[in-house]
């Protein structure tokens, strides 16, 4: 009987520490992606930078020639203004398209430097994972106006290479975590359009205050 006892009370407890393992990690992926995520749109709401006045030729160039080059700069300027208003209008609600599951990341290929070498050794002891395969969207906290719904094929147009059914793809890998949850890696990438995206992979340490913070950020890929 005590046996019995004993056997029950180990598996209760196997089960409760798996369970809260569990819930520790999606609570830690969802801030993680939320932090990410508004980082990431953000950065899409800088302005464009505009360029600095063209310098004063020296030498002997007619009038014309210097008007042709002042014209073509204002044209410049005005076109950058253009689409920093039209940004500016169309960031106040995107519709963000987000992959509804999450990369693996077992054929990563990453030069670790010095300053990345606590985390290689975390991606060293990396093991995949099935924990969490699909994104919840409704879990992904920000403080911004998008819309974000699930991305599937039938939302592009075969004929066309721009997004028309929403402004931005985004897509999250698996992230690893050390075993006080207080260091991670994940990778994510852009899109804008067929031919216009990048990915990106992110150190992230968690702070005393028990906040995520984006320590480091290496450029993977751009197209």
């Amino acid at each position: 009987m005590r046996y019995k006892i004993y056997m029950i009370t180990v598996l209760f407890l196997l089960i409760f520490f798996s369970c809260k393992k569990k819930e520790n990690e999606i609570k830690n992926t969802y801030q993680i992606i939320s932090l990410i995520y508004t980082d990431i749109l953000n950065s899409l709401d800088t302005p464009v930078p505009l360029p600095g006045p063209p310098p004063k030729l020296e030498g002997n160039f007619s009038q014309n020639y210097l008007d042709s080059i002042d014209l073509a700069y204002l044209k410049l300027t005005k076109k950058l203004i253009s689409k920093s208003v039209k940004k500016g209008f169309k960031n106040i609600r995107k519709k963000i398209a987000i992959c509804p599951k999450l990369n693996n990341l077992n054929n990563l290929n990453f030069q670790f430097n010095e300053k990345h070498q606590k985390f290689k050794i975390l991606f060293d002891n990396y093991k995949s994972t099935k924990e969490i395969e699909n994104i919840d969207i409704s879990k992904i906290y920000t403080n911004r106006n998008d819309s974000i719904i699930y991305y599937r094929d039938s939302l592009l147009n075969k004929e066309s290479r721009e997004f028309y059914k929403f402004d931005a793809l985004i897509s999250f890998s698996r992230i690893i975590f050390n075993k006080n949850y207080n260091n991670a890696i994940i990778i994510c990438s852009l899109s804008l359009s067929k031919l216009a995206s990048a990915s990106s992979i992110y150190f992230l340490e968690k702070t005393k205050n028990d906040r995520w913070i984006i320590k480091y950020v290496k450029e993977l890929t751009i197209s």
